[in-house]
């Protein structure tokens, strides 16, 4: 299960492990739910991500009072409301630390890079 996203902006790219991540922002979702910014997290040469991070919401009411999202596997938790996440940096910091406790990677700084092909697939 993934957030059904159908357009986006990747501002960051991240590296980790035998890991990349995209952050993603500017979304248009093609589901109910909307998001703010959403990590999607890739393995080493598979080509759909592994997991992903979202801040969510469900309606312009609620879309300064976000949750904090996780899809991994076939399942999605929720992890709270987290309106400081609508900020970019904040909500980076908050995704990558989830990821990489989901993985169970050691605990290291994941560094942002430049993208090396466009791995993005929105289904």
């Amino acid at each position: 299960m993934l957030p059904l996203i159908s357009s986006a902006t990747c501002p960051r790219h991240y590296q980790f492990g035998d890991y990349r991540a995209l952050m993603l922002t500017g979304i248009t979702a093609s589901g109910v739910m909307q998001y703010h910014h959403a990590l999607l997290v890739y393995r080493r040469g598979r080509p759909r991500p592994c997991l992903a991070v979202s801040c969510e919401y469900l309606d312009e009411e609620d879309a300064d009072c976000p949750v904090l999202g996780l899809f991994a596997g076939n399942a999605h938790s929720n992890y709270g409301e987290a309106p400081e996440l609508t900020d970019p940096e904040a909500f980076a910091n908050r995704a990558l630390a989830l990821a990489m406790e989901q993985l169970q990677l050691p605990a290291e700084t994941p560094v942002e890079t430049t993208p090396l092909e466009p791995p993005h697939q929105f289904e």
